[in-house]
């Protein structure tokens, strides 16, 4: 009987929706996860670790901690001197071949590799009614670090966007990134996504004029994406930003903003943005 209960309350605690874990408790899963990431990555370095122990690392990594095994990944090798033919970013996949292959070419022999995850920031945008938009990302900061015969000869912060739901990486990115936004150009990594994140991150920290020229900037480069005009929207009807306006002022900036919200946003985007329109017009 109480090995029964025992298990009913641990699945209980496996079936919990996201907003009953508390902040600390995403956010250490979380960390646990980056660790074992990189760990994985470190073992995939390490040439004195089984070469069984290895291959089975390498074919696993891709689905154990992406969303999907074709997204970007930073190509940073020809920064490191490994030479290679992709100017662009590489799949995960690529990545983890390069990777491997690198530390096993005789010319790179003397290489390792190490890790050291800095920060993690949960990613929480403005709502315009409570849990409407609970935390579902968290945002994590990785030094990785290249060592030369013991001597550390290149640095690069990863940044990994974690999807809290699959507890799965949907981002990975460095410096040495380039992306492709949808049909826009080239973008260097300070791209919609990542704008996206800073607005948040500096809305969580109560940085309001802050948030509001982020997203603001990011429909003057990119005016046809959605999420940004229904960020503003929600921060001008909270009085979040703006209050030198005049009430008629605002109005008609909430609306003009949801508008454009329902017509270039997501699904869930123009949902949101049209529930708030009901709202405050009936």
């Amino acid at each position: 009987m109480k090995k029964f209960f025992l298990f009913i309350v641990n699945t209980m605690i496996l079936v919990l929706p996201l907003a009953a874990i508390t902040p600390e408790a995403l956010l250490s899963k979380t960390e646990n996860m980056v660790d074992k990431m990189y760990g994985d990555l470190k073992v995939i370095s390490n040439t004195s670790i089984s070469a069984v122990k290895v291959s089975e690392v390498r074919a696993y990594f891709s689905d154990k901690y992406f969303v999907t095994r074709d997204q970007n990944s930073p190509n940073e090798f020809k920064r490191i001197g490994y030479k290679n033919q992709y100017d662009t970013d590489i799949s995960v996949g690529r990545y983890v071949e390069e990777f491997y292959d690198m530390f096993r070419d005789r010319d790179f022999a003397d290489f390792s590799f190490n890790f050291k995850r800095k920060e993690a920031n949960l990613i929480k945008e403005p709502e315009f009614k409570k849990g409407e938009a609970s935390p579902k990302l968290v945002q994590v900061i990785v030094q990785k670090v290249y060592f030369r015969k013991g001597n550390p000869f290149e640095i690069l912060e990863d940044t990994l966007i974690i999807a809290l739901q699959k507890m799965k990486v949907q981002k990975w990115a460095n410096k040495t990134s380039v992306h492709h936004i949808g049909d826009y150009e080239i973008e260097a990594i300070l791209d919609i996504e990542q704008m996206e994140m800073n607005a948040a991150l500096a809305y969580n920290s109560g940085r309001y004029d802050k948030a509001y020229q982020i997203y603001r900037s990011i429909i003057e480069r990119y005016p046809k994406e959605g999420n940004p005009y229904y960020r503003m929207a929600v921060m001008l009807y909270k009085k979040k930003y703006g209050l030198h306006m005049k009430k008629r002022e605002r109005e008609r900036l909430i609306l003009g903003y949801l508008d454009k919200a329902i017509k270039h946003g997501s699904y869930s985007t123009r949902e949101c943005a049209d529930n708030m329109r009901y709202w405050i017009t009936c």
